[in-house]
C-alpha cells in the first residue's frame, strides 16, 4: 500500500468520445484554458482547506497533452509549492509563457516527457517552453522518447523513478 490518494479528473468540455480542457485552434483555446485553470486552482485550494492532513506539497499535478498544458498553466498562477508537476506531451503556448515565475514554478520540480515523432504537438515547441521556464529559474527535467503522441513504457519507468525521489 502506498498511502497515496489519486484524484483523476475529466476535462470540463464534452469532445467527441471523451472530454477536452479547451478548444483547439483554429478556435480560441485561451478561454477554455483559463476556465480549466480556474477549476483546478479552486479544487486544489478546496482540497487543502477541507483536509487538515493535506498540504499543497502533498499534491502532484499531472496531465497528458491538453492536461499537461493545463497543469503547467495552473503552475504559472499558483503561489504554493507542490509535490511536483508531470507534463506528458504537453502543448505549451509560446505567447502564454510567463516572464516571471510563480512560487509554484520557482519551488516545484517538473517532469516533462515528449515524443520525438509526435505529429500532434511539436516537440521543439514543448522543449522551447521548458527551456524558457528553466532560464527563469524553474527546475524541470525534459525527457524525449521515440514515439508519437503517446505514452511509452520507458517514459512510465522514468516517471516512476522521478516520483519515487519526491515521495
Amino acid at each position: 500500500m502506498t498511502g497515496l490518494s489519486y484524484l483523476l479528473l475529466n476535462a470540463p468540455k464534452k469532445y467527441y468520445f471523451g472530454y477536452s480542457w479547451y478548444d483547439i485552434p483554429p478556435k480560441d483555446p485561451i478561454p477554455g484554458i483559463e476556465n480549466s485553470v480556474s477549476i483546478i486552482k479552486s479544487l486544489i485550494h478546496d482540497l487543502v482547506k477541507q483536509n487538515e492532513q493535506l498540504d499543497y506539497e502533498d499534491i502532484f499535478l499531472a496531465g497528458f497533452s491538453q492536461g499537461g498544458c493545463v497543469s503547467l498553466e495552473t503552475a504559472y498562477q499558483l503561489e504554493h509549492k507542490l509535490g511536483g508537476i508531470v507534463l506528458m506531451s504537453p502543448r505549451i503556448y509560446p505567447e502564454r509563457l510567463p516572464q516571471g515565475l510563480s512560487k509554484c514554478l520557482r519551488e516545484t520540480d517538473i517532469f516533462c516527457a515528449h515524443g520525438t515523432n509526435d505529429p500532434v504537438i511539436d516537440i521543439n515547441q514543448t522543449k522551447a517552453g521548458i527551456d524558457h521556464i528553466n532560464k527563469l529559474g524553474a527546475s524541470s527535467e525534459f525527457y524525449q522518447y521515440e514515439m508519437e503522441h503517446d505514452i511509452d513504457i520507458d517514459e512510465i519507468m522514468q516517471l516512476r523513478l522521478w516520483l519515487n525521489e519526491r515521495l
